[in-house]
């Protein structure tokens, strides 16, 4: 009865958008700017689906569970979640109450939602090479769910993940049996 409800047409689309999102990061076929294009066709196309789908996000009672490990898993691979660590901080500002809202209803699970807000640039560090200034950038997570990065404020990520009914960073890196640091 659930399958009838699901848009298997919109789910068979996004599922084609996520194999091209990761079809253009393969270093045989992908390029810097085969990327950006992808990102920004899909970012684009992402906006019109939530439009169409009445400015909500494109979530289970939608589109069905595309998550092949399940709810608690890191690996957004094969999922509508991956395609947003790929857009820009300004689209991912654009995009986050939607995502937002679809945790509040569960309509996508809090830490696919979790991975999207952690993936940004930050600290823009300008560096002095020979006669040129450099800008280059350090990956710091902001809500802790990155295993390999320090957390920048592990205050306000507890405050964020309460928001949208995470545990706190300690209880979650127990469950997985991991440990993180908090940047000091």
């Amino acid at each position: 009865m659930h399958l009838n409800t699901i848009d298997v047409s919109l789910r068979k689309e996004i599922e084609k958008m996520v194999c091209i999102d990761q079809k253009s990061r393969k270093p045989i076929f992908g390029s810097a700017s085969e990327m950006n294009k992808t990102d920004n066709q899909n970012y684009k196309r992402l906006i019109e689906i939530i439009k169409e789908n009445g400015n909500k996000w494109p979530g289970f009672t939608t589109i069905g569970e595309i998550s092949p490990k399940g709810k608690y898993d890191f690996d957004l691979l094969g999922t509508i979640a991956i395609m947003p660590l790929h857009f820009k901080k300004e689209q991912i500002k654009i995009i986050e109450p939607y995502m937002r809202k679809a945790v509040l209803n569960g309509e996508m699970y809090p830490y696919q939602y979790a991975r999207i807000i952690d993936y940004r640039l930050k600290n823009k560090v300008v560096e002095i090479e020979g006669n040129k200034r450099v800008k280059k950038y350090k990956l710091c997570t902001l809500y802790g769910t990155f295993t390999k990065e320090l957390i920048c404020d592990c205050e306000i990520a507890n405050k964020e993940r309460k928001k949208i009914g995470l545990e706190s960073l300690k209880d979650f890196y127990r469950k997985k049996e991991l440990n993180y640091n908090c940047k000091k």
